[in-house]
């Protein structure tokens, strides 16, 4: 079953009766994808009364990401049941701009239960950087956001934590744990990292991630192309009900009764795995830095600041081809190559539209 039979089931069970478990923490990770601006603030909101405030305050949905469009439906879906419209939201922070792109959102299901979820990468050019800097950068700024969130909200308070998020906000969950002030982690119980990048080498065989180990949980799916990126030491595969990049969508994970249905990776994943994360291996240090120098240095120029209707912008278009043909015929293949996963990732027309872009553009590219 999908996540929205699991809600009809289990919706009527409080956290009391049916106890918190691995869809629950799917379903929060999902949820700040959700645009809850003007929503929800410092101060604790129901779910159910910040669900009638977004209906009223944000009547279009963003339909050029995928993951803000299904949160969204998803979260609407929440309202009515008793197991989570009265979870209380609080704590909202976002920040989008040139260098970083970070959001997180308490969740406080049970009297001294709190779930904090990161936001994954959304529509800002610089959420993109910032993934890509994970190849090589460790703490990033949106890594250290995470941590000083973790440390400001939770330093003097006796909540039970349970950290979690998708796509980069798994990862972010997962650095916020390892990195925290010592008393907040003792306080973690729980750390979800939802199809979510892993970590450099060097971080994983860190006695501080050692700390959090056994707390934490790599949940991808059998298709995964997100979280089999940089390095892991466990993973929860489950079952997707989707190939390709939709599989990355948590609306199409497969739920049998109330735990997320467990698989084995995928030939397609291993092999992602290997390639991959063998070539960005191969990869010099100044390699991987001439690659984000050259997309941060274009997209900059040309003050491209969201892919959302990047390819229908035709006087930036001809402008961004002028530019990528000023590289040279490498750089432009990696920065094609990069742009091409992204537009995959966020699925929809813009990836349509995407493909079509550089198949007509093509030769111009690279002639």
């Amino acid at each position: 079953m999908d996540v929205f039979k699991y809600i009809d089931k289990y919706g009527s069970y409080d956290f009391n009766k049916e106890p918190f478990n691995d869809v629950d923490a799917a379903i929060f990770s999902f949820l700040p994808y959700v645009d809850f601006n003007g929503v929800v603030d410092k101060k604790k909101i129901s779910l159910s009364d910040a669900c009638i405030l977004h209906k009223k305050l944000h009547k279009e949905i963003n339909n050029e990401l995928i993951a803000c469009k299904d949160a969204t439906k998803m979260f609407y879906y929440l309202m009515n049941t008793k197991r989570y419209s009265n979870c209380l939201l609080y704590n909202y922070y976002y920040v989008g701009n040139d260098d970083v792109q970070f959001g997180a959102i308490c969740i406080k299901y049970n009297k001294n239960d709190v779930f904090i979820s990161y936001e994954g990468t959304d529509l800002m050019v610089s959420g993109w950087h910032e993934n890509l800097v994970l190849c090589y950068e460790y703490p990033s700024l949106s890594h250290r956001m995470a941590i000083d969130y973790l440390n400001k909200n939770f330093l003097f308070n006796n909540d039970n934590l349970i950290i979690g998020g998708h796509s980069k906000g798994g990862n972010l969950a997962l650095v916020a744990s390892i990195n925290c002030n010592m008393f907040v982690k003792k306080k973690i119980k729980k750390i979800y990292s939802m199809d979510g990048p892993g970590l450099l080498p060097k971080v994983l065989n860190s006695v501080k991630y050692k700390s959090i180990q056994n707390r934490y949980i790599h949940v991808i799916p059998h298709n995964s192309y997100v979280g089999i990126l940089l390095e892991s030491s466990d993973d929860y595969v489950i079952k997707s009900n989707k190939d390709g990049f939709l599989a990355h969508d948590f609306l199409y994970w497969d739920i049998s009764d109330n735990f997320l249905t467990k698989a084995s990776l995928s030939s397609f994943s291993k092999r992602i795995r290997g390639s991959i994360n063998g070539y960005l291996s191969s990869l010099s240090l100044v390699q991987l830095k001439n690659t984000i120098y050259n997309f941060d240095y274009i997209f900059g120029k040309l003050k491209i600041k969201s892919f959302s209707n990047f390819t229908k912008d035709k006087k930036r278009l001809l402008k961004f081809v002028d530019e990528i043909k000023r590289l040279d015929v490498d750089s432009r293949k990696i920065l094609l190559g990069l742009l091409e996963v992204i537009f995959n990732s966020i699925g929809g027309a813009a990836r349509d539209d995407f493909r079509e872009w550089k198949n007509n553009l093509k030769r111009n590219i690279f002639g």
